[in-house]
C-alpha cells in the first residue's frame, strides 16, 4: 500500500482492485458503498459496479476532488451513476495538488471511457467491464 493510499486507511472490508491508464500506468482504487462515510482525502474517485461479484468493474463515471468527503454529497453525477446501475464509490488517493490529480483523471477517463464523462447524452452506451490487474 501506497503512502497515498494510507490517508485513505481501507477497512478490511474495503476491495482494492487496479486500473489502468491510457499511460499503461496502474492506479489503485479501493471500493467504498454509497452508506458509509468517506475520508476527507484528495484524489480521484469512480461510480462502478462489479460484474457478478468478481474483481471486474463496470465504470460509469471519473471525477476527481481535494477532498472525498465533501465532492460525492456535492456531485451531480452520482444519482445519474446509481441510476445506471452503480453500487461503489471508488477512491483512488492522490496527493500533490490539483494537476496530479486531473492528470490521473485524464488518463483514466482517456483508458476507460465512462458513459457519464462523455459530451453525450446519458443513453450512452453501458461502459465495458474492466477486468482487474492485480487486484
Amino acid at each position: 500500500m501506497s503512502s497515498a493510499d494510507a490517508q485513505i486507511k481501507p477497512l478490511a472490508s474495503h476491495r482494492m482492485t487496479t486500473w489502468q491508464g491510457l499511460s499503461a500506468r496502474p492506479y489503485a482504487f479501493w471500493a467504498y458503498s454509497f452508506e458509509e462515510n468517506l475520508p476527507a482525502a484528495p484524489g480521484v474517485y469512480a461510480y462502478a459496479r462489479t460484474v457478478n461479484g468478481s474483481d471486474n468493474w463496470q465504470i460509469f463515471f471519473i471525477g476527481e476532488t481535494d477532498n472525498f468527503a465533501e465532492a460525492i454529497l456535492e456531485d451531480d453525477m452520482c444519482e445519474s451513476a446509481r441510476e445506471m446501475g452503480a453500487t461503489h464509490i471508488m477512491l483512488h488517493c492522490q496527493g500533490g495538488g490539483d494537476a496530479p490529480r486531473l492528470e490521473v483523471e485524464g488518463d483514466l477517463m482517456a483508458s476507460l471511457d465512462p458513459p457519464l464523462n462523455q459530451d453525450t447524452t446519458l443513453e450512452a452506451e453501458p461502459a465495458p467491464v474492466l477486468v482487474a490487474i492485480g487486484g
